[in-house]
């Protein structure tokens, strides 16, 4: 593994996102009512699997856990409990794990941006996913041709959310970033530099742009 380190989402599928093999994530009525993290402690056995991959890695390197589409606390809750069952599983097997794993979960609806000084207690980071805060903060679902102009990743209410969650992570001193098409807008990347964010994920055509603005901003 990389020197720098590595986050490792456990599975994020439902809405549109979709698996031909694993037609679960199609069935829910409503398009966010079944997502990431409830599909997985739906089929803890699966997600216990996926749990012990990642643990395994960190052996080898830098490895943080994040978990998709959360929006209770139960959800984390029960979502330690099962990560704890599993580093007693590998113990068991004298199987060489991370035992000192962050885990980190995805800040993506309106529930969570209302929980985010809760969850900042529970956890070690956040990762911020503009593309469904967006579609779910402005009711314009992503890629639907109805809604497109409604969908305004720059919106102030989108901003208002990511800045309300940067504060909730400042005060509990646990690292934020971002992951989504936002992140690699470089008409936004002084404003959430200057908000506090710690990290941008973006794809890898965006980060020559992205890394030039952030050295310019660090140099004046």
């Amino acid at each position: 593994l990389c020197g720098a380190g590595v986050t490792i989402r456990t599975l994020d599928i439902g809405g549109d996102k979709t698996l031909d093999y694993f037609p679960i994530a199609q069935e829910a009525p409503n398009f966010a009512e079944l997502r990431g993290i409830r599909i997985s402690l739906g089929m803890q056995e699966i997600f216990k699997e996926q749990i012990k991959a990642i643990l395994r890695a960190g052996a080898y390197g830098i490895v943080r856990m994040l978990l998709p589409m959360v929006v209770s606390r139960e959800e984390i809750e029960e979502s330690i409990r099962l990560i704890e069952v599993c580093k007693a599983e590998l113990r068991e097997r004298a199987v060489p794990y991370d035992n000192e794993m962050k885990i980190g979960i995805m800040i993506e609806t309106p529930e969570a941006v209302r929980e985010v000084r809760q969850f900042a207690k529970m956890v070690d980071f956040f990762s911020i996913g503009t593309n469904d805060l967006t579609q779910y903060i402005l009711m314009a679902e992503r890629g639907n041709r109805e809604s497109v102009n409604r969908y305004e990743q720059g919106h102030p209410s989108v901003l208002a959310a990511i800045e309300q969650t940067i504060e909730a992570a400042r005060a509990e001193r646990i690292s934020v970033g971002m992951c989504g098409e936002l992140a690699g807008d470089a008409d936004y990347t002084e404003r959430l530099l200057d908000m506090g964010l710690d990290e941008l994920s973006m794809a890898s055509s965006k980060t020559v742009q992205i890394r030039n603005i952030i050295k310019h901003k660090l140099t004046i």
